[in-house]
């Protein structure tokens, strides 16, 4: 028996990420398709927009060996990838990379709570004047 047409590449996690890697692939001379994408069947095309099977990138078999490798991820040093942006606007880089950022701001949480504690108390204070003014 012959080789597959068709190999499974790479599952993406998304169907956009799917169209991507599809694009990318396409560019590179690989001819790409995304498992399942002239659906006809209503089950399959729910099953397909909930995702719950993974977006499946098909690749003939003669290529598939080309496609993973270019699919793998690679590192990207944040230093680098800064340079190459700022000399693309040509200003200079000092080879300093900003840090990355902790986090969500948590101050939201305190204002909710404070403002959930000082609103009932406004409330009574104005409720007792008027009372007393009255």
């Amino acid at each position: 028996m012959g080789a597959p047409i068709a190999v499974l590449a790479k599952i993406a996690a998304t169907p956009e990420q799917a169209k991507v890697w599809v694009s990318m692939l396409q560019a590179h001379g690989i001819p790409a398709h995304v498992d399942g994408e002239s659906l006809v069947d209503e089950y399959a095309i729910s099953r397909r927009l909930m995702n719950l099977l993974g977006v499946r990138v098909m690749v003939p078999g003669t290529c598939v060996e080309r496609a993973r490798e270019l699919l793998e991820p690679t590192a990207i040093d944040p230093g680098e990838l800064t340079r190459q942006a700022m000399a693309a606007v040509g200003a200079e880089f000092d080879g300093r990379v900003a840090p990355a950022a902790e986090g969500p701001d948590r101050r939201w949480r305190w204002q909710l709570l404070l403002s959930l504690w000082l609103m009932p108390l406004l409330v009574w204070v104005a409720y007792l004047a008027l009372d007393w003014l009255s």
